[in-house]
Parts: structure tokens; sequence; C-alpha cells
């Protein structure tokens, strides 16, 4: 048994201009969806993938998970070698590497899978899964931060704990308070209901992880520059929401409470950080 999960995998890149694929994704029940950026990983089971009404791309039965299957840049199958792999995925890429969505597929001993079926049908090339990594690093979105922003971003890796999202977080878990997180791309849109369970920080990254289902949200602070805190309205009813900008003020994640007066708490646990970090 290979112990290198690098080399238990096999990548096939797929086709990427295909009708068929939504109806395809949409045969497969209990998919594991994940939207990923630059600085942040929003990962959740999917009990059913369908078409978008716009045609464009796939959605959740909730309409919370939405992906653009137009904006690929490129696709790929990912499948087990022996089975100290990981689960089998797709994963699509999109012009602002490292912005990527995968599904996993979670699936019977001896089933078939979405990646071997994708596979077979639409395979242009085969290669090594250390072969993709290397060649994306070749495509990574260089974002240059001036040596202020490094310093700043430095001094929240190194006091992550102190950050005010995870005091945020901290506390909703104390509270046993539902969050709504949501993580948006140009190419993508996920939305999920989180109950803190669990909170963790390490090597700068905070992990929520909910109580009841298997949904994790990852924050790598060193690209969190700023936060918004405001009250809104959605179809009459206030909400508290919290978005995370970087440094070029392109919107990371949003964090909503049903509770609006959690604005003012929030707003509190920031002016408290404050004395951790250089303004």
């Amino acid at each position: 048994m290979n112990s290198d999960p690098i080399a238990s995998l096999s990548v096939d890149q797929l086709e990427t201009r295909t009708s068929s694929w939504p109806e395809i994704i949409s045969t497969f029940p209990n998919l594991v969806a994940e939207i990923e950026n630059h600085a942040v990983r929003l990962v959740r089971m999917l009990p059913k993938v369908e078409r978008s009404p716009l045609g464009t791309g796939v959605l959740d039965s909730d309409g919370c998970f939405q992906v653009d299957l137009d904006a690929i840049s490129s696709a790929y199958a990912i499948a087990k070698n022996d089975s100290s792999a990981p689960d089998p995925r797709l994963e699509f890429d999109f012009p602002d590497y490292p912005g990527l969505v995968r599904l996993w597929d979670i699936f019977d001993p001896g089933a078939e899978t979405l990646p071997s079926v994708m596979a077979s049908l639409f395979s242009t090339d085969r290669f090594t899964l250390r072969k993709l990594q290397e060649d994306r690093e070749t495509q990574r979105l260089d974002r240059p931060i001036c040596p202020c922003c490094q310093r700043k971003a430095a001094e929240r890796v190194r006091y992550a704990s102190m950050h005010p999202l995870f005091d945020i977080f901290m506390s909703a878990t104390r509270k046993s308070e539902p969050l709504r997180v949501r993580a948006a791309a140009p190419y993508a849109d996920f939305s999920v209901p989180i109950l803190p369970f669990n909170v963790e920080v390490d090597q700068g990254i905070i992990t929520v992880i909910d109580e009841d289902c298997p949904t994790a949200f990852h924050v790598a602070i060193r690209w969190l520059h700023a936060m918004g805190i405001k009250q809104v309205k959605l179809d009459g009813t206030s909400y508290a929401q919290l978005v995370g900008y970087d440094s070029f003020g392109g919107e990371l994640f949003h964090v909503a409470s049903p509770n609006p007066e959690d604005c003012e708490e929030w707003k509190d646990s920031c002016e408290w950080s404050k004395q951790f970090f250089t303004r």
C-alpha cells in the first residue's frame, strides 16, 4: 500500500465545454462541496445537486451552492488508486487560481464514482496529482502586498487567537448561536447555516466546525485585512452582518446572525483586539 496520498491519486483532465455535465453530476447524491479562494475554504455535504435554472451551472436543492460551469478554466477527475488515498473528487479551476471548487464523491465501495464516470466520458489527458499541483503553482495569481500590510499580516498570524473573528466565533459557540457563513467568488457562491461547535486556530488559520453537519469553515487571517459590521434587512427581518475584505478591497466571506444586537458585540470584540495589532 502506498502511504503517499499524492502518489495514490491519478488525474484525468476533462473537456470543459459540454452541456451534459449538470445532468451527470445531478445523478450522484451525497456529494461534499468545497469552495476555496486565497483566504477562505468552506466545506459542506449536499444531499442533492441539480442543473441551475439559468442553464449555465449546477446548484444544490436549497439554492445555496451555485457554480457557473461556463467560467471554468480547467477541470479534473481525481481517482483513488488504492484504499489509502482520499475520496475521489472533481476539481474545477478558475482564472484566479487558487480559486477552485471541489465536489467529493462519498460513495459505496464497489459503486461507480462521479470522477470515474466523468473521466470515461470527457478525459483528454492523464497525469499525476503532483504534476497538477506543480502546474497550478505556475498559474497562481500574484497578490503582492506592501511592507506595511505584510507586517500587519504577520501580526494577525502571530496573535490569531486574539483576533476579533476568533472571539466572535467563540462567542457563538458559547451561546450555541446559529450563524450563516458565505464564501463568494465571481464563478461560485456557497452559503450555509452553521452552528459553531468547535473553533480552532493553527498557523493563522481559524477553523469553525459545525455541531450537527459535516460543515467546516476555514479563514486564513493573513489575508483578512478588514471587517465591515452592520445591520441588514432581508425580507423584512433584521440581521447582523460581518463582511471580511482583503487588502485590495475584495470580499472574502460573509457571516450573518439572526440577532441584530450582535453587531454591537462584534464591534466590541474589534475594539478589544486593537491592543494586539498595529494600526
